[in-house]
């Protein structure tokens, strides 16, 4: 599991990899494990949960948040 500060946004689906190269986790509203997104995060080793409802009104901006992709669990740290 990796602690990170988490930060919202919404981005382009072909700007993707150039964030990815900078984040140590993933939280994501929508999406499922054969999007592109995912896809994406799986080559680079980084850890996912995927269709968290309301997850960017739940976790605040610079929350510091683990995320376990194998267990599909995102814990508040800060």
């Amino acid at each position: 599991m990796r602690a990170t500060r988490s930060v919202r946004f919404e981005i382009e689906t072909t700007t993707w990899r150039h964030v990815l190269s900078r984040v140590a986790g993933v939280v994501t509203e929508r999406g499922g494990s054969t999007s592109h997104f995912a896809s994406l995060a799986r080559e680079r080793g980084i850890p996912m949960v995927l269709g968290v409802g309301d997850a960017t009104r739940r976790i605040p901006d610079g929350a510091q948040v683990a995320v376990d992709g194998v267990a599909g669990i995102v814990r508040w740290m800060s």
